[in-house]
C-alpha cells in the first residue's frame, strides 16, 4: 500500500470513527433523557397515584415536576387574567397574591412558572392539561369534595376577574370574556 492509499485509509477510518462516536453520543443522550423522563414519571406517580399515565406524561411535556404542579392549580386564575387578551397590572398582582396566599413562595419554581404564564399567554395545551387534570382528580372525589374544590377554584378566579372590571368601582366588575372563562372553568368540574 503506497503512501496516498494509507493516507486515504487513515482518513476514512478517522471519519468512520468520528461518525460512530457522534452516533454513540446521540444514543447516550437519548437514553439519558429517557431515563430522566422515567424517573420524573415515577416521582409524579408517587405524588399523584390516581392521575392517569397520560396526565403524568403531559405534566412532563409541560415541564411540570411534583413541585411545579402546584402552579397548575392557579391556571384558572391565569385564564381569567388573560380573558381580555392581555394581563393588566392589577390582575397580575392579584394572581401573584393568590399564589403567595396558597403557599407558592416567590423565587420558587411554581411561582416562577406562574409569573411566566402571566407574562406570556400559556398555550391552549396547558389549559387543556388543566381540564384533563381536574377531570381525573374529580373521579376520585365525592360529589361534596368536588363541589368544594370547584367552589374554591371558581372563587379564586372571580377574585381575579373583579380586580380589573368596572368603571371607578361601579357596574359589573366581571367582563363578558371573564364570565365565559369562568363558565369554562366550572364546566371542567362536570364529569
Amino acid at each position: 500500500m503506497d503512501h496516498d492509499e494509507r493516507v486515504l485509509a487513515d482518513r476514512r477510518r478517522a471519519l468512520e470513527e468520528a461518525f460512530f462516536k457522534k452516533q454513540n453520543e446521540k444514543l447516550r443522550a437519548k437514553l439519558a433523557a429517557e431515563k430522566e423522563r422515567e424517573a420524573a414519571r415515577r416521582e409524579l406517580h408517587a405524588a399523584f397515584p390516581n392521575a392517569p399515565g397520560e396526565i403524568l406524561d403531559r405534566f412532563i411535556e409541560h415541564g411540570l415536576d411534583t413541585e411545579a404542579v402546584a402552579a397548575l392549580g392557579l391556571v384558572p386564575c391565569v385564564m381569567v387574567a388573560w380573558a381580555g387578551g392581555r394581563v393588566g397590572e392589577r390582575e397580575r398582582e392579584a394572581v401573584l397574591a393568590l399564589a403567595r396566599d396558597n403557599g407558592l413562595a416567590p423565587g420558587g419554581k411554581p411561582h416562577t412558572l406562574l409569573a411566566g404564564w402571566l407574562t406570556e399567554q400559556p398555550s391552549a395545551s396547558l389549559v387543556d392539561l388543566w381540564s384533563h387534570y381536574v377531570a381525573a382528580l374529580c373521579k376520585g372525589l365525592t360529589p361534596a369534595e368536588r363541589d368544594r374544590v370547584r367552589d374554591r377554584i371558581v372563587g379564586l378566579s372571580r377574585e381575579v376577574a373583579r380586580t380589573s372590571g368596572g368603571f371607578l368601582g361601579l357596574g359589573d366588575r366581571v367582563s363578558d370574556e371573564e364570565a365565559a372563562v369562568i363558565e369554562r372553568i366550572e364546566q371542567a368540574f362536570r364529569v
